[in-house]
């Protein structure tokens, strides 16, 4: 297990274009020779132990989430095969390791007792060595790993200070701010919500603190929004507590018609630091709008993954009949990761990607507003990871709309492999609510009866 949580360092700390080039863009790092390790080892037999109980619990506990896992990535090997691109193989593989299999295994590593402690060490860890990064760039106005990238490294990596406006954005040990940014949305909600049976509030609060910092000096749109949006959310549902007069005192809820109030204080705080709107976005716009008129000649299976989609994006633009101009500097990318898996898979692709997030989502969501699940969750001292383990799920979903870098998506996955863990344990008690309203329905109420429901005895959150 000592490797499983080595490669969530490496992950995190350690960036991933440092590493001899065996061809233009396929390159060994140590991100991908541990996965090869663990993918050997599992072969081996040695972590049978952590992947069969994860498949088993998968099948038995959540098989819709198994089932459309295994389709989607099916699905994105047939678009690949396909595709006549040969990179787009090499791209598919590379996500099945780091996608599919971290799902699978880091899922089983999470049944084992001492998983989530170590995660929760790593992930505060790599907050307070990111803090040191970004105030070394901040310092010297350039990033100290740059001059590590290969010579085939895209201009974001390359480049030692992105600016904008004049102003530094710093990257971190990642190749771009927004990937910056993505890793913040991903982390915050859960050290702001995390249980003290996890760690001392206020040292998680001072992760928290160390991660708004670096989301904030990535100068991007969103990352300030989704920060904004995160802890509004921890303010309103975990409290603002006050003492007075040794009296405790929650104006958590008062805080609700404060937030649209908030929320445009916080947007007009970002283009006022991006020199943007946050929701003018042409680019992206024209992206979207091209995309539908390319998608329309592979609906199936698409145009494979990698510069297969950036080409049929491309094409669109210069052929396609009431088409959105795009810059030659936006040819070469694709800035939404929805989109990205619409032209690379074709309309059962997109469709697949996104039922298996909204599988992973929907039902935690559930649980959080059932009062009994609350309840639960509060006894076993998790129902603040779990709130926050929800959150970042969807933050990161929400990340995917501007952003198609996949560095951190094997990080979305583990956190979803997290929350889908805990969710297991506890998804069968909405059934249980559901069968006791029909039951409630029909059953006589007893005249005079003041008997009351256990939950509605009081409950965390409400």
């Amino acid at each position: 297990m000592s490797l499983v949580r080595f490669y969530l360092f490496a992950l995190l700390c350690i960036p991933f274009y440092i590493g001899p080039e065996i061809a233009a863009n396929v390159q060994i790092n140590v991100e991908r020779a541990l996965l090869a390790l663990l993918l050997l080892l599992v072969g081996l037999g040695i972590l049978r132990g952590v992947v069969g109980p994860a498949l088993e619990s998968l099948a038995a506990q959540r098989p819709l989430i198994l089932t459309l896992l295994v389709l989607f990535f099916f699905w994105r090997a047939l678009a690949a095969v396909f595709s006549g691109v040969a990179v787009a193989k090499y791209i598919f593989v590379n996500e099945l390791i780091s996608n599919a299999f971290v799902f699978i295994l880091f899922y089983g590593s999470f049944l084992r007792q001492d998983m989530e402690t170590e995660a929760l060490r790593i992930f505060r860890m790599s907050a307070f060595w990111m803090l040191a990064v970004v105030a070394f760039e901040i310092a010297t106005g350039t990033n100290p790993f740059t001059a590590l990238a290969p010579d085939s490294a895209d201009v974001a990596t390359a480049n030692a200070a992105i600016q904008r406006l004049g102003v530094l954005r710093t990257k971190g040990t990642f190749e771009h701010p927004l990937t910056l940014g993505n890793f913040v949305t991903l982390l915050l909600p859960i050290f702001l919500f995390l249980d003290a049976r996890f760690m001392r509030r206020r040292a998680a609060l001072m992760v928290a603190a160390a991660l708004i910092i670096c989301g904030a000096m990535t100068g991007s749109r969103t990352t300030g929004v989704l920060m904004a949006s995160e802890l509004a959310f921890y303010f309103i549902f975990r409290g603002l507590w006050f003492v007075r007069s040794g009296r405790s005192i929650n104006f958590g809820h008062l805080l609700w018609p404060l937030f649209p109030l908030a929320m445009t204080a916080v947007v007009a705080f970002v283009e006022e630091r991006t020199g943007r709107g946050v929701f003018e976005d042409y680019v992206r716009a024209a992206q979207i709008h091209n995309g539908i008129l390319a998608i329309e000649s592979a609906p199936w299976l698409g145009f494979g993954q990698g510069s297969g989609a950036i080409h049929s994006l491309a094409e669109a633009m210069r052929y396609g009949e009431g088409s959105m101009r795009l810059w030659d500097a936006n040819l070469a990318t694709i800035d939404n990761w929805y989109l990205s898996v619409l032209l690379a898979s074709g309309y059962p692709g997109a469709t697949l990607f996104v039922s298996l997030q909204m599988a992973v989502l929907l039902p935690p969501i559930a649980l959080l507003l059932s009062r009994r699940a609350r309840e639960r969750l509060a006894r076993e001292k998790t129902l603040g990871l779990f709130a926050g383990l929800t959150l970042s799920v969807a933050a990161g979903n929400a990340f995917m709309v501007i952003l198609s870098i996949f560095t951190l998506h094997p990080l979305h996955y583990i956190i979803q492999a997290w929350l889908v863990f805990h969710t297991a344990k506890h998804v069968g008690i909405i059934g249980q609510d559901r069968a006791n309203l029909r039951a409630a329905s029909v059953a006589p109420i007893a005249r005079g009866s003041t008997a009351r429901d256990p939950a509605e005895q009081g409950a965390p959150w409400t």
